[in-house]
């Protein structure tokens, strides 16, 4: 089992590879840019892709607190960005939202969870990192701007 630090250390890590992506110079000119192949989320756009991982970055500190008994949060900010500077500025109120949720996870917390078809707290605060970190890299890997729309 994890320290619940650690795990914040790799959430952490995550979102800041992600950030890095939303950030790169060239990302607002293949911002709407879609992949010419590819199926499911492997054919969205830098835009789509951010539109998609902000809120879950919400949805998975709710994820966390309902496996341990808690109640969870919820996402109300947008869901649509017109920018990257745009989805910059959501993912850190998604992140100060998320954290103050994820800053009381306890390692007794680690194992637990509700119902018989979810996950315990630690694999909802795995995923959320790795989460993070697969959407930078389709961020950073995606077409560039000579890609059809």
């Amino acid at each position: 089992m994890a320290v619940p630090d650690t795990l914040r250390m790799a959430i952490e890590q995550g979102r800041s590879i992600f950030r890095s992506a939303l950030e790169a110079p060239d990302l607002a000119e293949r911002w709407e840019v879609v992949p010419q192949s590819g199926q499911g989320e492997a054919a969205w756009s830098p835009q789509r892709v951010a539109e998609h991982a902000v809120p879950l970055e919400v949805r998975f500190a709710a994820l966390v607190c309902e496996a341990c008994g808690y109640p969870g949060v919820t996402w109300e900010g947008s869901t649509s960005y017109a920018t990257p500077a745009e989805a910059v500025v959501a993912f850190d109120a998604a992140i100060a939202i998320s954290n103050g949720r994820l800053k009381y996870v306890t390692e007794t917390d680690l194992p637990k969870k509700q119902g018989e078809d979810s996950r315990c707290a630690e694999e909802y605060m795995l995923i959320n990192a790795i989460h993070m970190n697969d959407h930078a890299q389709q961020i950073r890997n995606g077409p560039g701007p000579q890609a059809a729309r």
